[in-house]
């Protein structure tokens, strides 16, 4: 049997001697080559080509063929820049497309609130990130925020949706410079990976102010020291100043902010926040956070706030003291919220001083 099957072999084209062996059985040869349409009873003699041969039953596999699931879905990632500053967000973009040949649904869970359409990062969607040092299980969601919003979003063939995903290396410990590569992963579906670098901010404190850049005067395209993320809060470079203006569904809503740069502190601490403002309308609280390490990520543990309801057309300053408490704390930031009524809202000279002792001679 052994030569039979050798004699097979080597006369037959490749590829035809398994459908000859699952499908017409196979042909004893009687010195001729058989061709694919051999067939014939099972156990009796057919003429192929003038040649007498015998077929005999056919033989089936018994490795079944492995096939893996059918591709339903593909990632594509995005990065509008190489380079980011530290002071900018890195908002990537996530093309979700159906390459199937049906109609498909897909649960995204959103960040809160939906309609700014940021993916959720940590449960059915994950970051791949290299290197991974110290952002290991990332997660874009920062407790007390809301718990994300999931919806089902149903593809036609062909069809393709966008969403942007917010990359907040911020709230890890990293230092900077630092390149990142990173891939989307649902499942067993990856991503193309995008490379991109975080560079430290060149904003400087003045003297006596823990704030980088507390009179808002240093940066080109933004204020160095600052992190704007609403495109209602802008910087008036030449008059030094930020401005946040509130319609009445955000005024009546989440309100308006902007947060400065994690900057380090010493605990326990005694400080003071200094805030010179202007609004006609818009109240304001600032808010001094401490944050500190918690379960591998950076985690706000302390808030001091200062309510603030300047009035008119004239600049006024308001004072709070801050302290710092809980030895965890290893960084601060300052974020500067307006709410409540519409109206537009200037801020001038943020300034976070150090405190002497109570008991200081």
């Amino acid at each position: 049997m052994k030569t039979l099957f050798a004699g097979i072999m080597k006369v037959l084209p490749a590829g035809d001697f398994p459908r000859l062996l699952g499908v017409a059985g196979l042909v004893l040869l009687s010195g001729c080559t058989v061709p694919q349409s051999a067939e014939g009873p099972v156990g009796r003699k057919v003429t192929v080509e003038h040649r007498d041969v015998v077929v005999l039953p056919a033989v089936r596999s018994e490795t079944p063929v492995k096939t893996g699931p059918a591709v339903v879905f593909s990632l594509s990632l995005s990065c509008g820049k190489t380079v980011y500053p530290e002071e900018e967000d890195v908002m990537l973009n996530l093309d979700i497309a159906n390459v199937s040949g049906a109609q498909q649904q897909i649960p995204v869970q959103y960040l809160q609130p939906k309609e700014k359409n940021q993916l959720f990062v940590g449960e059915e969607f994950t970051l791949r990130i290299e290197p991974q040092s110290n952002m290991e299980r990332f997660t874009n969601h920062t407790p007390p925020e809301p718990k994300p919003h999931r919806e089902v979003a149903t593809l036609a063939p062909g069809e393709t949706i966008r969403v942007l995903v917010p990359f907040a290396w911020y709230y890890y410990p990293v230092d900077l410079p630092r390149m990142f590569t990173v891939s989307v992963c649902r499942g067993d579906i990856v991503s193309n990976p995008v490379t991109f670098t975080v560079a430290p901010g060149a904003g400087i404190r003045e003297e006596g102010n823990l704030v980088v850049n507390g009179n808002f005067s240093g940066g080109d395209a933004f204020p160095l020291g600052w992190r704007i993320q609403d495109p209602h809060v802008s910087w008036n470079k030449a008059g030094r100043e930020l401005v946040f203006v509130l319609d009445r569904p955000t005024a009546e809503g989440e309100g308006l902010w902007t947060f400065s740069v994690f900057r380090p502190v010493t605990v326990p601490a005694r400080l003071a926040i200094d805030v010179e403002a202007m609004s006609d309308g818009p109240d304001l609280i600032t808010f001094v956070e401490g944050w500190g390490m918690v379960n591998g990520r950076r985690r706000r543990l302390e808030r001091n706030e200062c309510f603030m309801h300047p009035r008119g057309k004239e600049w006024q300053c308001f004072r709070t003291a801050v302290v710092f408490n809980d030895r965890r704390v290893q960084w601060f930031r300052v974020k500067l919220y307006a709410y409540l009524s519409p109206g537009t809202v200037r801020y001038r000279n943020v300034t976070l001083s150090v405190q002497p002792r109570e008991d200081s001679p």
